[in-house]
């Protein structure tokens, strides 16, 4: 499980460099008495292996203790992961394409490639997007998951956005609905999972009635081995052209129900290693694909896709179901993994309990949700 440091932060060092130690011998100037020279102000350390008693030590000390109960009392919005440095393989993926082509047999899972079109995008009932950040292009993938506690929203892997503080004109998206096009950006962050690779935000666009028109997701945090899945993703959305992907052929499964905390096995983006919940599934996914739902055969959400190993041993279809019939270890090694609804309703549920600092509108937002996930697997 991934660990959360903290750290002080610079406003706090005020509150040192305010508290002033007075050494014993400053010099006086008094009437009648020696006045002592003052030494000149050096730019170096103080190398003096026993400093001057203060008397203000013990107020320093209480304000230090107060700072680190105070910052560890709370949940940092954007927690830092233990990660691990791990040395990207030496043939790169994309070694030897022309500009534009794409590699799938590095990517692929069974006997071949089985991401398609979408025949009719308009009958899908979810929206799943493109994520963009300004300036940088594709950054991952998001999708919808409703209206909770009146913010319309949107779930997707944590490091999609990792190193940003806040998402006003930094994050925005282009949503398809029916004959709708419109752009949407991010209102605001609400919920950073520690123990997951996944977050979500609020979204808003110029008219605010175009979101009420989105359906939300139901959920199934219920998990059968071997069970059919179906990976949704979206390619080529510049101009309006959307080209939905989707897996559901016979490789595209869940093979375990034994959540684990897993390392990233991909190193070809950052060299840095993340840890997640995951369960391993057979469904063909890429770089650009993180954050991209995964749903049961009912369109029901399972989780979210946030890792694989890139690039993959050649495996054929019928490889894939010696592993998953023996629950082989190599699962766990050279496929694509979620990050199940099931690993974020328990987070959500710890931290809810807890002490930990949350806004009130995230604190609703998460209320509001962990509810309709428990309705939703009550449902027949």
């Amino acid at each position: 499980m991934g660990g959360i440091f903290f750290e002080i932060k610079p406003k706090y060092f005020m509150i040192f460099s305010m508290l002033e130690i007075n050494p014993k011998g400053k010099p006086e100037s008094k009437k009648g008495k020696k006045t002592l020279r003052r030494e000149p102000q050096r730019t170096q350390l103080n190398t003096n292996p026993h400093p001057p008693a203060s008397k203000y030590l013990f107020l320093q000390i209480w304000v230090l203790t107060s700072v680190l109960i105070l910052t560890a009392c709370q949940r940092p919005l954007f927690p830092t992961y233990n990660k691990k440095i791990c040395t990207p393989p030496s043939s790169p993926i994309f070694e030897g394409l022309t500009e534009g082509q794409e590699d799938y047999k590095s990517y692929q899972v069974g006997d071949s490639w089985n991401r398609k079109s979408m025949e009719d995008p308009g009958e899908f009932p979810y929206q799943v997007f493109q994520l963009f950040r300004t300036g940088m292009g594709q950054v991952g993938t998001g999708f919808y998951l409703g209206k909770f506690a009146d913010k319309h929203i949107v779930m997707t892997a944590g490091h999609v956005y990792d190193d940003l503080n806040s998402c006003h004109n930094e994050v925005n998206f282009l949503v398809r609905y029916k004959s709708l096009r419109f752009y949407v950006t991010c209102d605001d962050w609400h919920y950073k999972f520690a123990e997951n690779d996944a977050m979500i935000f609020s979204i808003t666009t110029e008219n605010p009635e175009h979101l009420n028109l989105l359906k939300p997701v139901e959920f199934n945090t219920e998990h059968q081995t071997g069970e059919a899945l179906n990976l949704i993703s979206v390619d080529n959305d510049y101009d309006y052209n959307f080209d939905w992907k989707v897996d559901d052929q016979k490789d595209c499964r869940l093979l375990s129900t034994e959540e684990k905390v897993l390392e990233d096995p991909d190193c070809n983006v950052s060299g840095a290693l993340l840890q997640s919940w995951s369960l391993p599934v057979g469904c063909d996914g890429k770089h650009g694909d993180s954050g991209a739902p995964v749903y049961d055969k009912n369109l029901r959400l399972k989780g979210l896709l946030w890792t694989g190993k890139f690039p993959k041993l050649s495996q054929s279809s019928n490889q894939l179901l010696s592993d998953l019939n023996a629950q082989s270890p190599t699962l766990w090694k050279e496929y694509n993994y979620i990050v199940p609804m099931s690993a974020l309703e328990k987070e959500i549920d710890k931290d809810l309990s807890s002490k930990f600092h949350l806004s009130m509108d995230s604190r609703n937002i998460l209320s509001a949700l962990t509810e309709k996930i428990k309705a939703d697997n009550t449902k027949e």
